[in-house]
């Protein structure tokens, strides 16, 4: 068996007089019928005979017959098979479309390809995500299930499985929207006033989707007839969290990024603030193609110590004063080691010491030393 993306030598070594004309010939697995193989940039055959098969694919899997004649009795052959492992893939889940608050919901991932050892690790909008009194993880050999109990509005978010074995790593992301039934934000109320007067009369629900609002009045004070009041106008829903964006820690050099998830109608306009209080405008993202903010999601890619610091999530719909929600970056750098040296003048039978101290990045660390420029591995006596 081999990996993809290895490069195969396979033998076919013979020997006569004159000297044999070799011709290599494949099939699939589960076919009978050679064709033969022709030089390319992919596969081609060396002067002893053997054949070189450069970066294979699962395409490359079947059976390889070496044909070997010089005129001079029978043909010669051999069949060998060939097999290529792939790197691991997960096969693409979704949460189910209507997924009420308050109830439960499931998805499986699954590694459709890949060897085992595999590592299945679950993220919620790129947190680690553990077992707790709502979610429950079960992995076994080839898939790994979260279940979720009791879904709210928090439950929410972009699930990630990471998938890791011997051969690679994959991963796929779906994405969890919780409806939730209307709830009152301010109800009606009776009210009574002398004719002639103003009167504002409040109806405002919450919700996801956010609800309709729609006032009907009753026809000749009859309850059991209403008839839609004209003119009406929808009132606004100020915004508001659905999920607060949470302090991160980034390594120098990874991806990071922050969503920042809110409701409101109308929907809301979110602008990210970056450490200096600068937006995150279209001018700041011509000078660094690096920070990107697209449906309130804020990406940076390839970090460096400088995207250390606060970053604020602005939200406002002209209703209300808008809302705000700071988190800060840490950014981790690299471990640095203090340059350190022997004593010069040392003499045969002599003690030295030498101290190797961090100077910078965040532990915990592990120290390995090494001789000649790491041919040896120092262990200690």
């Amino acid at each position: 068996m081999y990996l993809a993306g290895d490069s195969v030598v396979v033998p076919c070594y013979v020997s006569g007089k004159p000297d044999p004309v070799i011709q290599w010939s494949f099939s699939k697995l589960e076919e009978t019928i050679f064709a033969n193989i022709v030089s390319s940039e992919t596969s081609n055959v060396h002067s002893n005979g053997s054949l070189f098969l450069k970066y294979i694919q699962k395409s490359h899997e079947g059976l390889y017959k070496c044909n070997a004649s010089n005129g001079v009795g029978a043909a010669l052959e051999v069949t060998m098979s060939l097999r290529v492992i792939g790197a691991p893939k997960i096969q693409k889940f979704t949460f189910p479309d209507q997924v009420i608050s308050g109830t439960k919901t499931s998805v499986i991932c699954t590694a459709i390809s890949g060897v085992s050892p595999m590592e299945f690790k679950w993220f919620k909008n790129g947190h680690s995500l553990k077992t707790n009194h709502k979610a429950t993880i079960r992995t076994y050999a080839d898939f790994s299930v979260i279940f979720l109990e009791d879904v709210d509005q928090n439950s929410s978010g972009n699930y990630t499985c990471d998938l890791k074995g011997p051969t690679g790593s994959d991963s796929y992301t779906a994405i969890l929207e919780v409806k939730e039934a209307p709830k009152w934000v301010k109800q009606p109320k009776d009210t009574v006033l002398n004719s002639g007067a103003n009167v504002t009369l409040e109806c405002v629900a919450n919700g996801h989707p956010l609800p309709n609002v729609t006032w009907k009045k009753s026809s000749g004070g009859v309850q059991e007839h209403y008839e839609m009041v004209r003119g009406q106008k929808q009132t606004g829903v100020p915004p508001n969290w659905r999920n607060l964006p949470q302090d991160q820690e980034v390594v120098v050099g990874e991806d990071i990024s922050i969503q920042c998830e809110v409701e409101g109608y109308p929907v809301p306009v979110i602008l990210w603030k970056g450490h200096d209080k600068d937006s995150l405008n279209k001018v700041v993202l011509q000078k660094n193609a690096r920070i990107k903010t697209e449906n309130g999601i804020l990406e940076i890619n390839g970090v460096t110590e400088e995207d250390e610091g606060e970053y604020t999530c602005e939200a406002s719909n002209g209703i209300g004063n808008g809302i705000s929600h700071n988190v800060i970056l840490f950014v981790l750098g690299y471990p640095r080691i203090q340059p350190f040296n022997f004593p010069e003048k040392l003499t045969e039978g002599q003690k030295a010491k030498v101290l190797c101290s961090v100077i910078d990045g965040t532990g915990p660390f592990k120290f390995i030393w090494y001789k000649n420029d790491r041919s040896q591995l120092l262990r200690p006596l």
